[in-house]
């Protein structure tokens, strides 16, 4: 099947419907109606899709080359990065939908490559609460990169209709030790059981704490 302009631009916003894009460009749905008859969008929403996601504007604009062939293009410094809310959802992808962006955070390109980091896998969140401190205290940023779902270490959590950020520690015998860095929670330990996805997943692991963004 052949994608439209439309279809490539949803793609490159993870946007699974009109109204979602409309969101996101902050236009009105009737407007997303009219690009449709058209089978066009304004270069310059092209440009913005572009800019904040980091999909090649030949691929968006043309359906020409790779989604991603210029995501690190030398003549930009920086990738925005999203930075959302925390979210309740059912599934791990409402956590997040573009309409629930705060703002973008800028990283510099050549970081982000040199940590083995792709933008399109990385979000943003805030530390909300006490229970990570003194790593993570209510108010700091931190980078999640969604293509690291495995080991030990500080991973964004989904527990029933909420994310968490905790340690955790993968045992022997397949059950996860959740734990918080603020000695004053206890631990949690999750048995293979309670590991089903429709109640438990990992989001993502927390690589690096950016401080606050005001």
């Amino acid at each position: 099947m052949t994608l439209t302009i439309l279809d490539r631009a949803k793609i490159s916003i993870n946007a699974k419907t009109d109204l979602a894009l409309a969101k996101f460009l902050g236009v009105n749905a009737s407007t997303i109606a009219g690009y449709k008859q058209r089978e066009t969008v304004p270069l310059e929403q092209c440009i913005k899709i572009s800019e904040l996601t980091g999909v090649s504007l030949d691929w968006l604009v043309l359906g020409k080359g790779e989604k991603d062939e210029h995501q690190y293009s030398t003549s930009s410094d920086t990738i925005l990065i999203p930075l959302y809310s925390t979210l309740a959802g059912t599934e791990d992808d409402a956590f997040f939908d573009y309409a629930n962006i705060i703002r973008h955070v800028p990283f510099d390109a050549t970081w982000l490559k040199r940590e083995g980091l792709k933008p399109q896998n990385l979000v943003c969140l805030p530390i909300k609460g006490n229970s990570m401190i003194p790593s993570l205290i209510d108010g700091d940023i931190i980078l999640i990169d969604r293509a690291r779902q495995h080991g030990d270490g500080v991973f964004v959590l989904r527990i029933g209709n909420e994310l968490r950020i905790k340690r955790i520690q993968w045992l022997a015998n397949g059950s996860l030790r959740i734990s918080s860095d603020n000695p004053l929670y206890q631990p949690e330990i999750l048995s293979p059981t309670e590991l089903d996805n429709t109640q438990f997943s990992i989001i993502g692991m927390c690589h690096t704490k950016i401080g606050r963004v005001v």
